[in-house]
């Protein structure tokens, strides 16, 4: 199994160093062990809500939505639980 998950081209994180993965209804955020907070949005959002809040500390993460389902599936093996976003979650309800 591989130790590190690209979320993108300047993003790398090592998964031993995940703390957990919260998920909402259009994004993710995965917090690390530096108490440091990733989030990966889709880059179809808009997400300027965390670029206007000053108190919001952390990284923003834009990806396509490929690479939004592949991040979230490589998490999802890594933790062994599946971790969907709350708007996927709501489709299949209906």
């Amino acid at each position: 199994m591989k130790v590190g998950l690209k979320l993108s081209e300047q993003f790398t994180v090592s998964k031993h160093n995940i703390v957990h993965v919260i998920t909402f209804e259009s994004d993710f955020h995965i917090a690390l062990s530096d108490n440091s907070l990733m989030v990966v949005a889709k880059e179809e959002n808009d997400n300027s809500g965390y670029y206007d809040n000053e108190e919001f500390v952390g990284y923003v993460v834009e990806v396509s939505i490929n690479e939004y389902h592949r991040i979230q599936r490589e998490l999802s093996e890594y933790f062994e639980v599946e971790i969907k976003d709350l708007e996927c979650e709501q489709h299949e309800l209906t």
